[in-house]
């Protein structure tokens, strides 16, 4: 009989024990469990994210919150700079509008004059900086907006198929000897900002005409799926090595600095696009083989 309690009560104290372990490791992983979530959102660019378990005594809570306060200066030092960019490229706007507006008046006055060869090469200088200038100052101004909206919901019914056309057309109004080949197939509407989403698939499509020799095409697809939908954006230009793709996103960034310079590129283009497609919560996917050409998936 003795032995019989010995026995039950051993279960009976390894239940409880496993009991016991099992509600500690719940306490102590489940904040761990936030730490990680948070980090996951933080990765998907949401600087709010915290994990916010408040007071406690253990080194968990310690930790946790010394992350929270992190990411409350990481955040602010971010919106500080966007703040920055946003206000200086609104600054720069107007003097650059009054100069591109004067030097088109004294391009205008030039025009039959006699003067110097080389006065008219420094004006055609002048005006093409200001031109490539001003690219570069909107595109700021385009990227600090799609930032600040990037937390914001966007529920505008619109036809992907429109937007593809009319981003394809904007682009050939200025490349029209370049042959683009559309296939748009089944039209599908989504929720979303139009005007944004034109920009972002005109962003790509000019890369593709910008770095495609004329005698090439560049094509354009839709391609709908039973959950999503894709832009396809595919050239025959020069390609692009693999040590360059991943820093396609980044701002600034050029493979061929000299040949972007020339074109009018201004190294943001990418960037605005990512912005514009995450905030609809999308991706843009690159494949490329250097000779062979480059696809773009939205």
């Amino acid at each position: 009989m003795a032995h019989r309690l010995f026995v039950i009560g051993s279960v009976i104290l390894a239940l409880l024990v496993s009991l016991a372990g099992i509600c500690i490791a719940r306490v102590l992983t489940t904040p761990l469990q936030k730490v990680v979530k948070v980090a996951k959102k933080l990765e998907a660019g949401d600087l709010s994210a915290r994990v916010n378990l408040g007071p406690g005594r253990n080194e968990i809570f310690v930790m946790a919150n010394t992350f929270d306060h992190m990411l409350d200066a990481l955040q602010e030092s971010f919106l500080e700079q966007r703040r920055f960019i946003g206000d200086a490229s609104h600054e720069l706007k107007t003097p650059l509008t009054s100069l591109m507006g004067a030097v088109h008046v004294l391009k205008l006055k030039l025009e039959g004059a006699k003067v110097l060869d080389k006065v008219q090469s420094t004006v055609f200088t002048i005006d093409k900086e200001l031109s490539r200038m001003e690219h570069l100052v909107l595109d700021l101004l385009t990227l600090s907006r799609s930032q600040e909206l990037s937390q914001r919901r966007v529920s505008d019914p619109l036809s992907v198929n429109e937007v593809v056309k009319n981003a394809v057309g904007a682009s050939l109004s200025e490349a029209m000897e370049h042959p683009v080949a559309m296939e748009t197939g089944r039209d599908v509407w989504i929720l979303g900002d139009a005007l944004a989403l034109t920009r972002a698939v005109r962003n790509i499509v000019d890369n593709a005409l910008r770095h495609t020799p004329k005698e090439k095409s560049v094509k354009v697809g839709v391609q709908v799926g039973e959950q999503e939908v894709k832009i396809v954006v595919s050239d025959e230009g020069c390609g692009i090595s693999s040590e360059h793709l991943a820093n396609l996103g980044k701002r600034f960034y050029r493979v061929d600095t000299g040949r972007d310079r020339i074109s009018g590129g201004t190294g943001l283009g990418i960037p605005i696009t990512e912005a514009i497609v995450k905030r609809h919560g999308g991706s843009v996917k690159f494949a490329s083989k250097v000779g062979q050409g480059t696809q773009v998936t939205i």
